[in-house]
């Protein structure tokens, strides 16, 4: 979990020195995160494809998260290919749907009470 973490962190980061290297501006809309975690690919929800693909696959750890990446690539692409192809948008809206599908939101500890 922790290699996972280091290494959505470094593509987080990667993604912010691109968009600091472009002239251009770059707008996420969390309304299109929210419509490719919904619609994914041929209807399927991406966490919905996820377990059906880990299941068949009967995958565990890390390539239980390899899949769930290529997962949230595949459904970000297609968005993409619909709305315009925008390499940056690409990365930035895979990492996020990537971690939204996989709840890293969910990280936070709570304190002992």
């Amino acid at each position: 979990m922790k290699k996972m973490i280091l290494i959505s962190f470094f593509v987080l980061m990667v993604s912010v020195v691109a968009i600091a290297q472009t002239e251009a501006t770059v707008e996420v809309d969390i309304a299109a995160i929210e419509l490719i975690l919904i619609t994914g690919v041929g209807g399927f929800a991406v966490g919905a494809l996820t377990e059906m693909l880990k299941r068949a696959l009967k995958a565990q750890g890390f390539f239980a998260y390899v899949i769930s990446f290529a997962v949230s690539a595949a459904a970000t692409a297609y968005y993409m290919v619909t709305i315009g192809w925008d390499m940056l948008l690409f990365i930035i809206y895979t990492f996020l749907v990537f971690a939204a599908a996989n709840g890293f939101y969910k990280i936070v500890k709570k304190p002992n009470q």
